[in-house]
């Protein structure tokens, strides 16, 4: 009894730290993009996140200083990103970021359009 409970809490850790993840980035946005509520201006970023299994708090910095940081969801891929994207929503005024994938990864993070953000605050 005393090995089994060893054993899944062995086991808890190592899925904890399977999702528990500090990654980062750089990408190139070519036109003006949204991203949460902040706007981001064509450029390169470097993009921090740090996901849990449900969750992701993301920061995109420019030439060394943070110009937003955002909340997204950790999203489960059918197989390891072949190399580093992100997937824009162009149904807006505005293309926001709907994902970003991170090369070598199965996991990605999502986020929510600005107008599924605010329909959801009504």
């Amino acid at each position: 009894m005393k090995r089994l409970s060893i054993l899944i809490a062995l086991l808890s850790m190592l899925s904890l730290s399977a999702f528990a993840k500090e990654r980062s980035t750089d990408v190139q946005i070519y036109q003006t993009t949204q991203v949460g509520s902040a706007t981001l201006q064509p450029g390169t970023y470097h993009v921090k996140v740090n996901s849990t299994e449900s969750s992701s708090t993301v920061s995109f910095s420019q030439n060394g200083k943070q110009v937003a940081d955002v909340q997204g969801q950790t999203v489960q891929l059918a197989k390891k990103a072949m190399n580093t994207s992100v997937t824009l929503d162009n149904s807006g005024t505005v293309p926001h970021i709907a994902e970003i994938d991170f090369e070598g990864q199965q996991t990605a993070v999502g986020f929510s359009s600005p107008a599924a953000t605010a329909s959801a605050g009504e």
